[in-house]
């Protein structure tokens, strides 16, 4: 009965499944949080299945918990007291602001993401994903993904002075 259902194809599971690259870093998977663990098994899993607004939204999810995480070693404000004196989280927008100070070659990536996580986490009409182009845009979210977790996570084992992406 599975065989014969419309969203079973698994030519284009492998297909996508073969565009997908893995994630490399300096250290072991055992020394990166849990929940970047899961959340970038589930954004493969999606992205292999096509379900790429699924695979957007972890994606979006994922580097605005890897900033948080890595904030204090590249010396990033994540939260800011109110008027009632309690920690309120920064937007996206600026924490995104504040990586780019610190890894100015991370802007394009982290400007991906929350572009395309924003269109499907906050759709409005005229600013959504369209299913002709989903596929393309998600897996170029799920590249710039890629490439800002290996950069923060590599950037916080390294002093900033010097660290040039071209020398990993």
């Amino acid at each position: 009965e599975v065989v014969q259902l419309p969203w079973f194809r698994p030519d284009e599971w492998m297909e996508n499944f073969r565009l997908l690259k893995p994630v490399l870093l300096d250290r072991t998977a055992e020394s990166i949080h849990r929940h970047v663990q899961d959340r970038l098994r589930e954004i493969y899993r999606a992205s292999a299945f096509g379900l790429w607004l699924a695979a957007v939204a972890l994606c979006r999810s994922l580097i605005e918990f890897s900033i948080h995480q890595n904030a204090d070693r590249l010396g990033l404000e994540t939260r800011r007291r109110t008027k009632q004196n309690t920690l309120l989280d920064l937007p996206l927008k600026v924490l995104i602001a504040e990586v780019a100070k610190a890894l100015p070659h991370l802007t394009e990536s982290l400007d991906t993401v929350k572009s395309a996580g924003d269109r499907v986490m906050h759709a409005k009409e005229g600013n959504v994903l369209s299913f002709p182009a989903l596929r393309r845009e998600a897996l170029n979210c799920v590249k710039a993904t890629k490439r800002v977790v290996e950069d923060l996570y590599l950037a916080s084992s390294q002093t900033h002075a010097g660290y040039d992406r071209q020398h990993r």
